[in-house]
């Protein structure tokens, strides 16, 4: 959606908006943790890459439907979202969900004196 806001122009380089946006907020992924933070680089350059291909409509589209999502889902969880709270937040989620991603069980230790771990999912 982005993508379609041509910033500058020199020569054969332009910066548009989406560029913009997502440099800054792919260091921050980086500065807070590199795992996560290259998957989410990666899903930001894909995302770039495809934007041309993707018409502004459905790029509306898909952030309405989102949002929409988003706010059904805390509806029925019974609490606020919390970039109510803190705007960072708004960053904070995708990441959370690539997380999520990439961690599916989480090692637990079943007895805190014991150096054992299992895994829960």
């Amino acid at each position: 959606m982005f993508s379609v806001v041509l910033l500058l122009r020199l020569g054969s380089v332009s910066l548009d908006a989406a560029l913009l946006v997502a440099i800054p907020v792919g260091i921050f992924y980086l500065l807070l943790n590199k795992g996560t933070g290259l998957g989410m680089l990666a899903i930001l350059t894909g995302m770039y890459l495809l934007s041309p291909y993707v018409g502004w409509q459905m790029g509306v589209a898909l952030f309405v439907g989102g949002w929409v999502v988003q706010f059904i889902g805390h509806y029925y969880e019974g609490k606020k979202p919390a970039f109510f709270k803190n705007a960072v937040h708004l960053l904070i989620g995708p990441l959370w969900l690539l997380n999520d991603l990439y961690n599916p069980c989480i090692c637990r230790p079943t007895n805190p004196s014991q150096p054992r771990f299992d895994l829960t999912c």
